[in-house]
């Protein structure tokens, strides 16, 4: 199978990669923000997440470890003029796979699809990243659904062993759990999401990757 590989940089900032797979019919896309678990911080009375804090704060900034993935997790509750029901709607009629997750340095957002179908998915991926609505009557049934994965991993031996030597042999922040902890999620704020999303979620430094078949000058103009 012949292989084509593509990359460009936007004038926004966006890392844009692709690999063209004419021989198969599907394309998967992911993008790639840097809101990742290092970023679970906010600093109060100085500039918030992403900057220094200002010389009149002393304090050490107040870390909520699951901050990036209770912020995924709201981004998809509504974007634009859709709802959350409405996005879960408009992917799957598409027939897009999708899944969002949050890594130590990232915070994702990916699906996979027939490749005619990638210029209806883009939109759709757009919203959820340009116009969040981060809606306040959602934030509760949002964290409930993070503390009910969180308990599911804090409760298996295994997990809790392995995040135990990624704290001891990484040093803050590169050595907090990715997934968040239950204190903490419990304890987040939507001021604390908004702040992060805005400050955070931003085309510098975003990569957007695609893999299949795709029409490459299409993609880069879209």
């Amino acid at each position: 199978m012949k292989q084509t590989l593509h990359a460009a940089t936007l004038d926004n900032g966006i890392v844009l990669l692709g690999e063209d797979l004419p021989g198969v019919e599907s394309v998967a896309i992911a993008f790639h923000t840097p809101a990742g678990a290092i970023h679970d911080a906010q600093l109060y009375g100085g500039q918030l997440l992403g900057g220094q804090a200002s010389a009149a704060v002393d304090a050490p900034p107040t870390v909520r470890c699951g901050l990036a993935t209770l912020s995924g997790e709201m981004m998809l509750r509504g974007a634009g003029d859709r709802s959350g029901r409405r996005i879960v709607e408009d992917l799957e009629n598409a027939g897009v796979q999708w899944a969002q997750a949050v890594s130590t340095s990232h915070s994702s957002f990916s699906g996979a699809m027939v490749a005619r179908q990638l210029p209806t998915a883009l939109p759709i991926y757009a919203d959820i990243l340009r116009r969040p609505l981060l809606p306040e009557d959602q934030l509760e049934s949002a964290r409930q659904m993070v503390l009910q994965n969180l308990a599911g991993t804090e409760d298996d031996p295994a997990h809790r062993a392995i995040s135990a030597l990624k704290q001891t042999h990484y040093p803050s922040p590169w050595g907090r759990p990715a997934e968040g902890l239950s204190v903490d999620v419990s304890q987040i704020t939507l001021e604390e999401i908004r702040r992060f999303v805005a400050t955070l979620v931003k085309p510098q430094a975003t990569i957007i990757a695609a893999a299949g078949r795709l029409d490459w000058d299409d993609l880069v103009a879209r």
